[in-house]
């Protein structure tokens, strides 16, 4: 692996772990045993490395999704697939990161804008298609919904609003997307939502 990939690799797995803002251009170089010197010469300050690092994780988390939709048999195993990876990328990330990113780093923030148009449009055709299936109710708006799903998740990484001395952010996550996804299910769409849940090992 060449060195400026080995950089990203350890930023990404720092910022993930303590969050952007405490981790500094000293612990990324003594992560990687290296001058920072050698690292100036590779990014030309934290900006940079934040705004790669987002690039690096959200083509990640789009080939992610594309595979979960694939390979899912109907809407609802998607919609089960995309919550058990939501608890795998939740209990590996400080949710100091996301409001980081938001608050101190306006480009890396930016590409997660945009990726929030990819995403809009995976849930709006997820609820479309579930409709059509007879697991969704039939009377929701998929478009309100869609705008309402992507605002919880943002949402909850507010540590004003959920601070995170008192709030778990995984259970958070976790009560906002079951309270979410059990308001859309028509009779048929609850089976086959326990039924999956049970198979995925979710509770």
């Amino acid at each position: 692996m060449e060195l400026r990939d080995r950089i990203l690799e350890q930023a990404i797995f720092l910022f993930k772990t303590y969050g952007i803002r405490s981790v500094t251009m000293d612990d990324i170089a003594q992560r990687l045993a290296i001058s920072k010197k050698t690292l100036y010469h590779h990014f030309k300050n934290k900006s940079n490395i934040v705004k790669e690092s987002m690039l690096i994780i959200l083509k990640e988390d789009k080939c992610c999704i594309e595979e979960i939709t694939t390979n899912s048999r109907d809407e609802i195993e998607e919609v089960v697939k995309m919550n058990a990876n939501m608890r795998q990328i939740l209990r590996e990330i400080n949710p100091a990161m996301i409001y980081d990113v938001q608050k101190y780093y306006p480009e890396a923030w930016k590409l997660y804008d945009d990726f929030k148009n990819y995403i809009h449009e995976r849930i709006a055709r997820n609820l479309k298609q579930g409709i059509q299936q007879g697991v969704f109710r039939a009377e929701i708006d998929p478009e309100i919904l869609t705008i309402a799903r992507l605002e919880q998740v943002q949402l909850a990484f507010d540590p004003i609003i959920f601070p995170p001395e008192k709030f778990n952010m995984l259970n958070i996550q976790v009560q906002l997307f079951e309270n979410f996804v059990r308001g859309l299910l028509t009779p048929k769409g609850l089976k086959l939502y326990k039924s999956y849940s049970q198979n995925y090992n979710i509770d």
